[in-house]
């Protein structure tokens, strides 16, 4: 064996005969009707009924499927816009409500008479039906062994008595008092520094606020993602963690109240009851919730922070909102809920009724790593997945904030005599830094360059002398904007006096943009990156939770279909394929594929451009930045990925506004800057000499920066979390 060769056993990483059979299903069904139909995929984003996930109601014979708890883990992926049935926590929430139950929405009920509406979005589909008044009716019919009726009950000290009937006999019955309300007054002395006084509370409103005596005004924070202090007020009342992680309010001045000034801060508190539970509160509406966003350390987007935008809590589903009872026999029956006693302006608000009680939690919080969830200290870690029931299935969505912190790679060359130009057109996520050397600039790239390569292995002059490890993941090609141009592989085998590596997986050329043959992958680029401590944080983490709960299921989220040139989210799929060969009840979402099916699946051709070709190598197009999704037809044929490509517009960048020294860098994974440039058709081949060159793209993307998804990135999200849990369940 050669001196600094070392090999270790490691087992092939597949796609199950299971994951193929998704695969297929999804072009057959989602995918091949999106590219035709863009805007039913649009409105099925936010899935509200049975016939929206193609499901039948459920057997009364069979009754609902067996109480179930689920908590959905991770960042502002998951977090959306801070509200429990957000982002693709919504689909898996209607999963619950009309797969594994049957769930009936207040809209659709009989009443004694015309109810109002009530609006918050904190209710199921953020809608529930008032009634006012004594022996006003409600009335439904609903199939299974259990009956589930979840209310919404406001910030008022009017109440009601519900009696709930089954088929004409009556089975119990509840109330609407809300046990949150109360008022108290705070106070605290300025010291002519301090702008921010906490209160002891969260929930609070009708505030009253004095400084020595003399009023001052003040309005709820209510904005979203990077708010500001609004104008015209003296005093914002914004939500903060406290020590123990849970929010409470905070009152923040404009200007600090002078030395020995006398603050008197009087308020309401309470909050409405529903669907879901959280610590968010109301303005003096009970429609309108405070902001979702409080001050916190951590902003939502680490990659673009912003102030006012820190996570809050995590949310769950409220079961002090729900009445409960459990029948001998599952069987069709009439359900009527009548208001029988209360006081003079007694109400009652219907949200929803189901036939299972399921648990469900939203556990994503806006800037979120693994490391956040695992640092026990109380704060939203992972003991907190357990607050509010005992989890079945703990999906974690990982490595979108995770990978600022692992932006170290293995390899390094160096190129000199570079333009100023050309430094700016050079994605600094791929750089280890740039110095002015007379009128132009050496850099150093944090990649190499292949000089041999089989199915198995490759040689590249950069990995000599390196810090390149066994278990190492190694990138392999020139990536232009399309995930496809690349792949990963688990270094198996390392010789450092040679510059070879190897792996198991052998390389298929026919799955890669670009590549006809192994020959083209020659001179191509290859980036090696160490993931060791991420999978030590994801193993720790799973050890913990398998001994909170040893029966729950543990899944890994693979990371969206990020754009390279602002996130290079590769590598971490390979990291989550080998948790789930080593730990038992621990599996993998492949929602990266679910994603870049859908991109592709979603081009109708009605998005498109023309060129004449004139025998050039390559033309700047109208569209710019970055997007995923290409077809290219010369003479009807699509040469995109054989014969072209199109580079991406968008990427983290120099700064680009700087010119000679200001250029210089000194550092690795960085981003100084952002372009946002046009995109460009390169061809490698064929390149045609005349007629017309038809760029298609997808009607739409995912997310609009490729991190973050849209509604319809929701939805492709979601149906990969269902059928995860339909495999599960």
């Amino acid at each position: 064996m050669p001196p600094n060769r070392q090999e270790t056993p490691k087992r092939k990483n597949c796609r199950t005969p299971k994951e193929n059979s998704r695969r297929s299903f999804l072009k057959r069904t989602l995918l091949l009707s999106a590219a035709t139909a863009l805007p039913a995929i649009l409105i099925k984003a936010s899935i509200k009924t049975e016939a929206d996930l193609g499901q039948t109601v459920v057997d009364p014979k069979e009754g609902a499927r067996s109480k179930v708890g689920i908590v959905c883990s991770g960042s502002s992926i998951t977090w959306g816009n801070g509200f429990l049935d957000d982002s693709f926590v919504a689909p898996v929430d209607d999963f619950l409500k009309n797969r594994l139950s049957q769930t009936i929405l207040a809209a659709t009920m009989n009443f004694s008479e015309l109810p109002t509406t009530f609006s918050n979005v904190k209710q199921y589909k953020g809608e529930g039906k008032k009634l006012t008044g004594l022996n006003k009716k409600v009335s439904f019919t609903i199939s299974g062994d259990e009956i589930v009726i979840c209310q919404t009950a406001l910030r008022t000290s009017e109440w009601a008595k519900m009696q709930v009937k089954a088929d004409g006999t009556a089975i119990g019955n509840f109330t609407n008092q809300n046990k949150t309300l109360g008022f108290a007054t705070e106070t605290f002395t300025g010291n002519g520094r301090n702008l921010k006084f906490p209160l002891s509370r969260p929930c609070t409103y009708n505030h009253v606020i004095t400084v020595d005596g003399v009023s001052k005004s003040s309005s709820i924070h209510v904005g979203t993602y990077g708010g500001r202090y609004p104008e015209g007020v003296d005093a914002l009342v914004v939500r903060k963690l406290d020590s123990n992680g849970d929010p409470t309010h905070m009152v923040w001045f404009k200007v600090p109240p002078a030395n020995g000034a006398a603050i008197s801060i009087a308020y309401s508190y309470g909050q409405i009851i529903a669907h879901e539970r959280s610590f968010l509160g109301q303005t003096t509406s009970d429609s309108i919730n405070e902001s979702t966003y409080g001050d916190s350390s951590i902003s939502y987007d680490p990659a673009n922070p912003s102030g006012l935008s820190g996570g809050m809590e995590f949310r769950a589903i409220d079961e002090r909102a729900m009445w409960m009872h459990k029948f001998t026999s599952a069987a069709e029956r009439l359900i009527e809920i009548e208001i029988i006693e209360g006081t003079k302006n007694s109400y009652f608000i219907i949200n929803y009724a189901s036939n299972r009680y399921h648990n469900l939690m939203n556990a994503g919080i806006g800037g979120w790593s693994i490391r956040n969830l695992i640092n026990n200290d109380k704060i939203h870690d992972y003991g907190n997945l357990y607050k509010y029931f005992m989890p079945d299935v703990i999906i974690q969505e990982s490595s979108t904030n995770d990978d600022w912190a692992y932006g170290a790679r293995r390899l390094k060359r160096t190129v000199t005599g570079l333009t100023e130009e050309q430094v700016k057109d050079l994605c600094s996520l791929e750089l280890n830094g740039i110095a002015l050397n007379g009128v132009n600039f050496d850099v150093d790239f944090t990649t190499g360059l292949i000089t041999l390569i089989t199915k198995f292995s490759l040689i590249c002059p950069q990995i000599v002398g390196s810090a390149t490890e066994i278990g190492d993941i190694v990138r392999i090609g020139n990536y232009h904007g399309d995930n496809k141009q690349v792949v990963c592989r688990s270094i198996e085998t390392v010789d450092l006096t040679t510059g070879e590596i190897s792996w198991l997986e052998p390389i298929n050329t026919e799955l890669m943009l670009n590549v006809s043959s192994l020959s083209d992958l020659v001179g191509a680029e290859i980036s090696i990156r160490s993931l060791a401590a991420y999978q030590a944080d994801c193993e720790y983490l799973i050890q913990k939770l398998q001994k909170a709960s040893p029966h729950a299921k543990i899944v890994f989220t693979q990371p969206g279909l990020s754009n390279y040139f602002q996130r290079q989210l590769w590598g971490y799929e390979t990291i989550h394929r080998r948790l789930a060969q080593k730990y038992f009840n621990v599996s993998v979402i492949e929602v990266t594929d679910w994603l870049y099916d859908f991109q592709m699946g979603n081009i109708s051709g009605n998005t498109h451009i023309n060129v004449t070709a004139t025998g050039a190598a390559s033309y700047d197009l109208s569209w710019s930045n970055h997007w995923q999704g290409f077809r290219v037809i010369i003479d009807g044929r699509d040469v995109y990925g054989k014969d072209c490509y199109i580079q991406s517009g968008g990427f983290y960048s120099v700064l680009q506004t700087a010119t000679g020294a200001g250029l210089n860098l000194n550092g690795n994974y960085i981003k100084p800057g952002r372009a946002v440039n046009p995109m460009k058709l390169v061809f490698t081949k064929n390149i045609p000499l005349s007629g017309t060159i038809r760029i298609e793209k997808a009607d739409s993307v995912w997310s609009g920066d490729y991190t973050h998804p849209d509604p319809v990135g929701n939805y492709v999200y979601g149906q990969a979390y269902i059928s995860k849990l339909n495999e599960l369940l």
